[in-house]
């Protein structure tokens, strides 16, 4: 229950965070992430 609460406001935060993006910039954003989050791994980062 606890797991399923904290990705419900994790999800709305994250939403609420994209829509002040540009809706014609959110894919490029969401994919920079993926970058982003792809060198930290690879450099055993966080």
């Amino acid at each position: 229950m606890l797991y399923e609460q904290i990705i419900s406001v994790l999800n709305s935060y994250f939403e609420t965070i994209m829509k002040d993006i540009p809706e014609d910039k959110r894919e490029q954003v969401a994919e920079s992430l993926e970058l982003l989050i792809h060198a930290l791994n690879k450099n055993n980062c966080c």
